[in-house]
């Protein structure tokens, strides 16, 4: 009965955007204004297509980052299971960010080079970057990162078309990256 219901919801999806804002901004704990939201179903999931996202950072609400899409497919029996909704996998496309290693060892992501960033230390760990981990499966593809290390005082270095895979089971992480 209930994947019926979600079956027939599913075309009106796009007149839950401010639900649907509110369920990533929650999970992520940073707000997020979608531009726009489709959705189908691929066998027994569930797909979100997320278009023209903002990700603004916790304390000022500064943008750090626009992503171009996001593709977010559904577990429907882990989502029953759990009582909240669960994903399958995390498909993002389009991404610039810049990663900065500061003097301390800490390292933010940022959007340029500004202070609106995620921000971990090697103590802390953001929310942000605790619930990517938790993810059963990340594809980041067709990104644009740049890095800059002021403790080793390197010069930045660009990459583009970037393409990273997290795989996560249980107490173990894999990462795949083409650069």
């Amino acid at each position: 009965v209930l994947v019926t219901v979600v079956r027939l919801a599913i075309p009106e999806i796009g007149g839950y955007t401010n639900e649907i804002q509110s369920w990533v901004s929650k999970q992520i704990k940073h707000q997020v204004v979608i531009g726009k939201i489709n959705a189908d179903w691929k066998g027994w999931s569930p797909n979100l297509y997320l278009e023209n996202i903002d990700l603004y950072s916790q304390e000022t609400t500064k943008l750090i980052t626009r992503i171009d899409s996001a593709q977010i497919s559904i577990s429907v029996l882990a989502s029953i299971k759990a009582r909240e909704i669960v994903p399958n996998y995390l498909s993002v496309s389009g991404l610039e960010f810049n990663v900065l290693r500061r003097h301390d060892g800490s390292i933010s992501i940022t959007n340029d080079d500004d202070d609106s960033s995620f921000h971990a230390t090697s103590n802390k760990s953001s929310v942000l970057s605790i619930w990517l981990l938790k993810q059963k499966h990340i594809i980041l593809e067709n990104a644009s990162i740049a890095w800059h290390d002021e403790k080793l005082l390197e010069e930045k270095m660009s990459f583009s078309d970037v393409k990273i895979q997290l795989k996560t089971d249980k107490q173990r992480s894999q990462i795949e990256a083409n650069i």
